[in-house]
């Protein structure tokens, strides 16, 4: 009598086994290797989300963002074959990141709005007035054009650093 094995194909690298995982219909190998891999950028990236929720320095903030980012867009090519590597899908994770960094700027903008505008009104000259407002617009025209990414609230966020620039013009 002969004996029939019964050969499997591994959604990554499509070879032929005799078992693969019953979730993700992955060899031994390629389970092993992808979420090895998974496990040590979640690390990362969950460093990176709580630097971008407690720091201060925004270029921190984008560079944590930028490496979450790479790290995520790693995950798009098994996503694309149907492997789940997290529980939420990676573009979720890639706009999440976007708006929570995003979140993170606004807040330091608001920070710095408030301090500008009390160096103003502490201002004795309408020159240190204009100087202080000077230097909060161009801080603030540079965050709102360079710093934030497309996410939920990308419009709210420029609108928000657009009124803060207004008042703060208004001011003096």
């Amino acid at each position: 009598m002969f004996k029939v094995k019964i050969m499997h194909k591994c959604k990554w690298c499509e070879n032929l086994v005799e078992k693969v995982s019953e979730k993700e219909k992955l060899c031994d190998y390629c389970r092993f290797e992808i979420f090895n891999l998974a496990k040590s950028r979640l690390r990362v990236i969950s460093e990176s989300y709580n630097i971008i929720k407690e720091s201060s320095n925004l270029e921190t903030i984008i560079s944590r963002r930028k490496i979450m980012i790479d790290y995520l867009n790693e995950f798009i090519k098994y996503e694309q074959k149907g492997i789940e590597v997290y529980s939420i899908s990676i573009n979720d994770a890639i706009n999440s990141t976007n708006f929570e960094s995003n979140k993170r700027i606004l807040e330091l903008l608001t920070l710095k709005f408030e301090k500008s505008i009390q160096k103003i009104n502490k201002s004795k000259t309408i020159k240190s007035k204009q100087n202080n407002a000077s230097k909060f617009v161009k801080e603030a025209m540079i965050i709102k054009d360079n710093y934030f990414s497309f996410a939920e609230n990308f419009d709210l966020c420029t609108q928000t650093a657009e009124e803060l620039i207004k008042i703060v013009l208004s001011s003096n």
